[in-house]
């Protein structure tokens, strides 16, 4: 019984797998995230790490420029939503940004000056990348008052 247990959670696990990548919002995502690198690149910053995951939280990309460790969270909308890609950063959001940080921060003990910037990727009817805008060094605290360094 012990090894029909094993192969149905293998292959329930690659079932979850399969949708996820085939999953069009998923594969939207990941494109907005490789036109976050190449902005940020083009901009002169160094990328240390892409979708880095500390238990359930994540960053999207984690770059350095001038010194200071930039934690990037890419958001995507489309042209005709009404909330933008950095509005769409909520407190709760930001929370769990700021966990995946310090977790970072605590494996990486000799980081001293960080940031976290926002890129929001607005996307047409199309599926094509119609702008992409870089907001730099976005306030972390919450209304709980969980504040940051």
């Amino acid at each position: 019984m012990g090894v029909f247990k094993f192969i149905f959670r293998y292959f329930h696990r690659l079932r979850a797998a399969w949708r996820k990548w085939c999953n069009p919002q998923v594969r939207r995502g990941r494109k907005g995230e490789r036109a976050a690198v190449r902005f940020l690149k083009k901009a002169g910053y160094r990328i240390l790490d892409t979708n880095y995951q500390s238990g359930r939280y994540e960053l999207d990309i984690i770059a350095e420029k001038d010194g200071c460790i930039v934690f990037v969270e890419v958001r995507g909308r489309q042209q005709s939503s009404l909330q933008s890609g950095y509005d769409s950063v909520d407190k709760n959001k930001k929370h769990a940004l700021r966990c995946a940080i310090y977790a970072y921060l605590k494996k990486h003990r000799r980081i001293q000056h960080w940031r976290l910037d926002i890129i929001a990727v607005e996307w047409d009817g199309n599926g094509k990348i119609s702008a992409l805008r870089h907001y730099e060094n976005v306030p972390s605290k919450n209304v709980r008052g969980r504040g940051v360094y």
